[in-house]
């Protein structure tokens, strides 16, 4: 199946040129249909992805792999133009992590454990197919809208499946085995699920501000915005959170879209609202949710969910109708002029300060940032999950990062070899843990790679980042902007946590990184 039109014939016999251009048309009508399939096969993988552990286990990316490679060969071979969309910053990106993949596979020469070193380059080596066929493509306003509405779906799909199996396990029971203390179903990694929610939570939130997009495509954004939260919530992933909330910030400041009253009218009332109901469901915030009690509590938590969500596309649709018109109208215009903003937020600025000091914030942070280091557990007190949103500590986390830099200390140049942070961990556990990852990126690989490791993804990152936000101007600001938020929340939630190993939300980042730059 070719991937875009073939190239004209130089010179056609009497009498067919109009079977010519038929051919040339059909051609070209399929090459855009290809293309089309294309930019939604990242939201695809997602389901697929969530419903196999995440795509932690080999197998999974392995399969993926194979799939990508032959489509990859297909759009070679058929395509007359097949590396059109390759730029600087698209190529940057793919020497970076061809070099760290095939550091990841040479690094099986030092290992102790040469088979982990390989299922790490399968991992890798994924995520290189994949930022390799995204970057032939070459970016349209169309494609990255296909590009986004792929991933929200895959996302949405995946958290109302697990959202379903908290409050109505009756009607969507998890096996027996899957620890659903914090939601964890599908992808068996709360927090994991808690990042698939909050990227698609960036992704809603920019569909349902775009005024540019259809009206139904805001409508059913915003319809979907509650059911997301209330997911990310129940994964009581703090991580998570904090990283949402930058990429929702990161957006607004960068897109500052002109229908984010509309939209942030229309959302966050019903959002807040079922978070204030799922908060006082207190018997599905504990390490037992499937008692009697808990699943009647999980049916109203349902039911609010529902009249959330249908409140939520109501007011869109109200919006649509009546504000989203005048916004349009007033797009661009001044409404005050610059020295009164500046004077606005000198004041703002001012007062914001004031009220920090005065709240005795510095001390707060000060004591907060302590317990962070401790590397204490956190609170649960009495299996409450909801203690856990307040309680600053880092569950161990700097024993594991103390881990992998004396590791990076002791095998500075090339590290321990993919894979072997297990390993390493349990000579140097300062405690008993079972533990296989870092829960860092940039660590892990500087452990396990040497200082070259960490550099090349540092590399990789900052060219995607630096590239998203060089674009997000003029025309093309709302959805690089979009794309530069969820790329940074990927980015952020990488450094404290294992999300490398879980494709179900770093496939994404590879396919927005192909297809922005190019």
């Amino acid at each position: 199946m070719p991937f875009d039109a073939v190239a004209p014939s130089p010179a056609t016999k009497p009498g067919e040129g109009s079977s010519t251009a038929v051919g040339e048309a059909i051609a070209a009508r399929t090459g855009e249909l290809a293309i089309a399939a294309l930019m939604l096969l990242p939201g695809a993988l997602v389901v697929f992805m969530g419903f196999n552990a995440g795509g932690y286990f080999p197998a999974t990316p392995a399969i993926a792999a194979i799939v990508l490679t032959q489509i990859l060969l297909v759009r070679i071979l058929q395509s007359s133009r097949p590396f059109e969309g390759f730029a600087p910053a698209t190529l940057v990106a793919i020497a970076a992590l061809g070099l760290y993949t095939l550091m990841t596979l040479a690094s099986a020469l030092w290992s102790h454990a040469a088979s982990r070193a390989l299922i790490e380059f399968d991992r890798a080596w994924l995520y290189l197919l994949i930022l390799v066929l995204f970057g032939t493509v070459r970016a349209s306003r169309e494609n990255l809208r296909r590009l986004i509405w792929g991933l929200l779906a895959g996302a949405s799909i995946v958290c109302l499946a697990g959202l379903t199996s908290r409050v109505l396990p009756n009607l969507w029971p998890t096996a027996p085995n899957v620890s659903n203390q914090r939601l964890s179903y599908p992808v068996t990694y709360w927090n994991t699920l808690g990042l698939l929610a909050a990227l698609g939570i960036v992704l809603a939130f920019h569909v349902t501000c775009a005024l540019e997009e259809r009206r139904q495509a805001r409508i059913l954004a915003a319809a979907v915005t509650p059911l997301l939260a209330l997911t990310l919530f129940f994964t009581f992933s703090r991580g998570a959170i904090a990283a949402g909330a930058v990429g929702l910030l990161v957006y607004v400041l960068v897109v500052r879209p002109r229908g984010l009253l509309s939209g942030a009218l229309a959302t966050l009332p019903g959002t807040a609202a079922l978070i204030v109901v799922a908060y006082r469901a207190n018997l599905l915030d504990t390490v037992d949710p499937t008692t009697p009690a808990a699943v009647s509590q999980g049916h109203r938590v349902a039911l609010a969910a529902g009249i959330c969500v249908l409140a939520c596309a109501g007011l869109r649709l109200l919006f649509a109708l009546v504000l989203d018109p005048r916004l349009r109208r007033h797009a661009g215009r001044a409404w005050i002029s610059r020295g009164a903003k500046r004077a606005t937020l000198g004041a703002v600025a001012v007062v914001a300060i004031a009220a920090i000091f005065a709240l005795g914030v510095p001390n707060g942070v000060a004591h907060d940032w302590s317990r962070f280091m401790s590397g204490a557990g956190t609170n649960a007190s009495n299996g409450d999950l909801r203690a856990r949103l307040s309680d600053p500590s880092n569950d161990g986390r700097t024993d594991l990062w103390r881990v992998a830099l004396n590791g990076f200390s002791a095998s500075p140049l090339h590290g321990y070899g993919a894979g072997m942070y297990q390993t390493l961990w349990d000579r140097n556990r300062p405690h008993f843990a079972y533990t296989i990852n870092a829960h860092s990126l940039y660590l892990q690989a500087l452990a396990e790679l040497g200082v070259l490791g960490p550099a090349l993804l540092l590399i990789l990152v900052g060219a995607v980042l630096v590239g998203l936000a060089r674009r997000a101007r003029g025309e093309r600001r709302a959805i690089y902007g979009a794309l530069l938020a969820l790329c940074v929340v990927w980015a952020v939630r990488a450094g404290v946590d294992w999300d490398w190993e879980m494709p179900v939300v770093t496939l994404g980042f590879f396919a927005v990184a192909g297809a922005a730059l190019s």
